[in-house]
């Protein structure tokens, strides 16, 4: 058996990036902070993540810089070049669930399809 699943809670950093990509895709990109502390030092680390199609959508209307999400997903990996023609590794987290918490009352977003769209991903 295999498995990939990744489940953050944390923080949305910058605004979301939403755009449409290859054939009318619907892609949303954000990252999300999670704060640990061990012994009396506080860090943070920082995920990317990427939605795609009706939860990207759906997503857009409602995630916002600050606040408070739970994301479910599967890591992955995309190797790209940069501009100096260097090989690069790009990690992200692909959304499957998206719950977000704050007002009036929580709410939840599902990927109605799991397809994987990885060439939608880019490393800028």
């Amino acid at each position: 058996m295999s498995m990939n699943r990744v489940q953050l809670i944390g923080n949305i950093g910058k605004e979301p990036q939403f755009d449409y990509k290859k054939e009318d895709t619907a892609v949303l990109k954000f990252s999300v902070a999670v704060n640990s502390k061990v012994k009396d030092k506080k860090t943070t680390e920082w995920f990317n993540v990427v939605a795609f199609d009706k939860l990207a959508e759906t997503l857009k209307v409602y995630l916002k810089a600050g606040i408070q999400v739970y994301v479910e997903g599967a890591l992955k990996i995309k190797k790209y070049e940069n501009k100096d023609k260097e090989e690069r590794l790009q990690v992200y987290i692909l959304a499957h669930k998206v719950d977000f918490f704050g007002g009036k009352e929580q709410k939840t977003a599902n990927e109605e399809s799991h397809e994987e769209h990885p060439d939608e991903f880019s490393g800028d």
